[in-house]
């Protein structure tokens, strides 16, 4: 398998190479998670969630660098479905692409697990909540207010999708653009 890699065609080591890059930077969600963690178990002031904000902003723009050549910047399904809708995705990639990315989101929210276990632990006494003063699993995914009905937690996570794919698909259409540019000079 090595030796038949190695010798390979470039569009045939692309195969191989798109779906990985495509899953190494959801694992950047181990940044994100952890950014959470240092905010969420010491219960620190709501102004502070500014850090979250920014830490993971800063992992989906690594993520974003990091595979926008070889897979395109799918660091979401989310992301993969608005390529797939605009044809610029061939179905069989967006089911591997979505299966690569949600192993990667996985190993990364595990890692974070891992490394904040004990101070899990710690915070809530060993009792998993969702929500409440000792919820620990807003950490790992987001989760509607206690105020937030089915419906409106919904057109929160679709708006939210929305702005996501909006900003990373401009940021590749730039990044695109000035990548052609280069080219052309």
């Amino acid at each position: 398998m090595i030796r038949k890699f190695k010798t390979s065609s470039i569009s045939e080591r692309r195969v191989y190479l798109q779906p990985l890059a495509s899953a190494f930077p959801c694992r950047l969600r181990l940044i994100g998670n952890c950014v959470v963690a240092q905010s969420v178990l010491p219960r620190p002031r709501l102004n502070e969630m500014i850090g979250v904000n920014v830490g993971f902003g800063l992992a989906i723009a690594f993520g974003v660098a990091i595979s926008a050549k070889i897979s395109g910047g799918h660091i979401n399904p989310a992301v993969s479905l608005m390529f797939l809708s605009f044809r610029q995705l061939a179905p069989i990639r967006f089911v591997l692409y979505t299966l690569v990315q949600t192993a990667g989101a996985f190993v990364g929210s595990a890692l974070a697990y891992a490394m904040y276990h004990e101070a899990i632990n710690s915070f809530d006494g060993g009792v998993r909540a969702v929500v409440g003063p000792k919820g620990t699993a807003g950490i790992f995914a987001s989760y509607p207010a206690n105020h937030l009905g089915l419906f409106n937690g919904l057109l929160d996570q679709v708006c939210r999708g929305m702005i996501e794919v909006q900003l990373i698909g401009r940021a590749l259409f730039m990044g695109g653009c000035r990548t052609a540019q280069r080219q052309s000079h």
